[in-house]
């Protein structure tokens, strides 16, 4: 799976519920200026898993699980042998 040029995948609430949770299962993950997001504006923000052999981030990518108001930002799970960060 390759997400590039500021490409997103993202779960988002703009409401008070809480974010969706994300479930990502590839052989490989490539980010070169892409995103893997779950954000909610007043409530949880949503889990990330991810599965895979190989994860790598280059030119500014990112992973992120965000709430705003109380709610906390979710988890992100990883099963990865092997990362370049």
């Amino acid at each position: 799976m390759s997400v590039s040029n500021q490409g997103v995948i993202n779960v988002i609430n703009e409401g008070t519920g809480n974010a969706g949770n994300i479930n990502i299962n590839a052989e490989k993950i490539y980010l070169d200026g892409g995103n893997i997001s779950a954000t909610t504006l007043l409530g949880k923000g949503g889990n990330i898993n991810l599965q895979t052999q190989d994860l790598s981030l280059i030119n500014n990518s990112n992973i992120s699980g965000t709430a705003g108001g109380q709610g906390n930002g979710g988890n992100i799970k990883t099963h990865i042998p092997h990362v370049n960060l």
